[in-house]
């Protein structure tokens, strides 16, 4: 994170990673059910074209929303509740699902 890579690297995972889902499960039918998820850092979910980002890699890749899990951390996701929940409520719009990592080790 601290060399500013984790923006473009994340933005590169988003994108590779629903390619490559869509590709597996074009190519195995039996795995349609098939979903991936990724660790967004802190960041990418600050970056303004997170969601931007998340709808060209679905659209581009033809995978259904549903198919991809982010995985955003409890502690930060409490640093700036209202921008984070207003966030969070884009992604979900797009139809991703979203996952809490780390939860309850703050505590």
């Amino acid at each position: 994170e601290e060399t500013g890579l984790i923006v473009p690297l994340g933005e590169w995972v988003i994108v590779e990673a629903c390619k490559q889902i869509q590709k597996w499960r074009m190519e195995f039918p039996a795995m349609e059910d098939l979903s991936v998820t990724v660790n967004i850092s802190i960041r990418q979910f600050h970056q303004r074209d997170l969601v931007h980002t998340v709808r060209r890699a679905l659209g581009e890749s033809g995978l259904r929303p549903a198919s991809l899990i982010l995985e955003i951390t409890e502690s930060f996701m409490m640093e700036d509740a209202e921008t984070t929940i207003e966030k969070l409520e884009q992604l979900k719009a797009l139809g991703v699902r979203l996952a809490i990592d780390d939860f309850g080790t703050g505590y």
